[in-house]
């Protein structure tokens, strides 16, 4: 990745304490799942590993995996700083982030992407229309549900989060993803 990418990024200059966190997980799974930002605990402590957003994640998956680290995902923020309200997120800032993810993504060789959130509208993509459906974009398979913090607002969209989520993860480890519709993209033939 190039060292450049958070120069002089505005986002970036509201962030005092530690700037870009990376990913937790396993970067060797072929899956991975992009969280919307850092959030404060995340920030708080230095590290992804002490997210909020991560928690939710791991208390849906742990069951499927077993708490095996190499069985994880590897699970990134797309917006790599604290949110800051003096500093908006912009499609500019957005798209710099971005860089990160798709770095994470070519470097890993991972092909199977989940995108929660605000992650999923930055890539473009209607959460609300995502239900069992995998995007095609040759070679990569991406997949959309609610942010992990669906779980404070909406008790039903929660357990259609963590159903959502266990149906990819299953889906993906599995190479099955009968009951899923694939909607192919872009043709790559």
């Amino acid at each position: 990745m190039a060292s450049n990418v958070c120069d002089d990024c505005a986002l970036g200059m509201f962030n005092t304490k530690c700037k870009c966190l990376s990913g937790v997980g396993n970067p060797m799974s072929g899956m991975i799942i992009v969280v919307p930002n850092v959030d404060y605990n995340a920030y708080k402590n230095r590290g992804m590993t002490f997210s909020k957003y991560v928690e939710i994640v791991k208390e849906t998956i742990t069951p499927l995996t077993g708490g095996l680290e190499q069985l994880d995902p590897y699970i990134v923020p797309l917006i790599r700083c604290k949110l800051d309200e003096r500093c908006p997120v912009n499609q500019y800032i957005a798209n710099r982030c971005m860089l990160h993810t798709f770095a994470d993504i070519r470097i890993n060789n991972i092909k199977k992407i989940m995108l929660l959130g605000n992650a999923a509208t930055n890539f473009g993509f209607d959460i609300t229309k995502g239900k069992d459906k995998l995007y095609y974009i040759a070679p990569y398979v991406y997949s959309t549900n609610y942010s992990p913090f669906i779980k404070f607002i909406d008790d039903n969209k929660y357990d259609e989060f963590r159903n959502r989520l266990v149906k990819w993860l299953t889906a993906s480890k599995d190479n099955n993803y009968n009951g899923m519709e694939i909607i192919k993209l872009i043709n790559d033939s």
